[in-house]
């Protein structure tokens, strides 16, 4: 049943996790959504999605002042706007705005802020004065709030958009030592590339896959037990997780990773290093995984290595089976209607 509410997003980019996300509220709430095609990374052609249900405002040039001039016009039309982060002009330009319930889907967390940088601290602390509510994805999201000294309201979302969930059945073989291991992402030195090789080069019986696109490609050519993909649609990639043990994650910075949620979806255990935004909140809390420390090439090895104990895997494999990312998600879009 829809209320009588309408909802603004204000967010960078039409990806296929967020449009998915936007269609599911707009079936409680009504959703208009403005993009600014905005993104400093290279995605894959499948990353975006047009397949929405809700509204999207198009402007035929969006310059900050064609943004505001629409908001003027149109803010009456809103009971709620959302906005994508504090990285781009045009969502400073909307906190001048006379409209009292502006909110922020928040995915930087604690992990990936200097606290040392007293101006740039300020800076954030100065935005979120403005701010009635924030989404954000989890725990390290809000302690970054709490740091931050923000004292309005925090709704924690358990996410940042919702995946392509598996279209079959996934199944998991009875074995007693894992041996494929798989990562999928970005192929760039923030995602523990080289982490990565360095410890599969000495975990001769162990086999690593790596699906994914980037400048550090070439690193990959001629391992042994590294098996390079390329990038693979993210359609096709529950095909790839079901054969495969384990999933790494190692990234140095990771603001969620919706990839883990894929993992676990299609019942893979995870490994994730501690800079990963859903390590606490998703890993740890439903132990379907194992954390280690970041660019710690040692606690990287003992993670593989304890996760390839027979009791430990099956014991993860047990939990994954019965943690469920759709459940997770149904209180994720409840968040965005549901009051609190």
């Amino acid at each position: 049943m829809k209320t009588d509410k309408n909802i603004l997003f204000i967010t960078n980019i039409p990806s296929f996790y967020k449009v998915r996300l936007y269609n599911a509220i707009h079936k409680h709430r009504d959703v208009s959504v403005i993009y600014l095609n905005s993104d400093r990374i290279n995605r894959g052609g499948d990353f975006f999605s047009k397949d929405n249900d809700f509204n999207i405002i198009t402007f035929s040039s969006l310059s900050l002042w064609s943004l505001l001039i629409y908001m003027l016009r149109n803010i009456k039309k809103y009971d709620e706007i959302v906005v994508g982060g504090w990285d781009r002009l045009h969502y400073w330009l909307l906190l001048l705005l006379p409209f009292p319930k502006i909110s922020l889907a928040l995915e930087s967390s604690i992990l990936d802020i200097d606290k040392e940088n007293k101006f740039k601290n300020f800076i954030k602390r100065l935005y979120l004065s403005r701010i009635s509510k924030v989404y954000a994805s989890g725990t390290p999201h809000k302690e970054l709030l709490i740091f931050l000294k923000y004292k309005k309201e925090i709704v924690i979302t358990l996410g940042v958009g919702l995946i392509n969930y598996p279209t079959l059945v996934p199944t998991k073989e009875n074995f007693a030592k894992p041996q494929k291991f798989l990562f999928v992402g970005r192929i760039e030195e923030i995602k523990g590339i080289d982490l990565l090789i360095s410890a599969f080069t000495q975990l001769h019986d162990c086999e690593l896959t790596i699906c994914g696109s980037g400048s550090l490609a070439g690193r990959l050519d001629n391992l042994k037990n590294i098996k390079y993909l390329g990038y693979v649609n993210n359609h096709d990639l529950s095909e790839i997780y079901r054969e495969h043990h384990v999933f790494i994650l190692p990234s140095l910075v990771e603001p969620w990773g919706l990839v883990v949620e894929e993992a676990l979806a299609n019942w893979l255990p995870v490994i994730v290093s501690n800079k990963v935004g859903s390590a606490k909140d998703i890993v740890e809390d439903n132990n379907v995984g194992l954390v280690f420390e970041s660019n710690n090439l040692d606690s990287f090895i003992a993670a593989i290595e304890k996760i390839r104990h027979e009791e430990v895997y099956r014991t993860l494999v047990k939990n994954v089976k019965s943690f469920s990312v759709f459940e997770k998600d149904i209180y994720q879009i409840q968040c965005y209607f549901m009051p609190k």
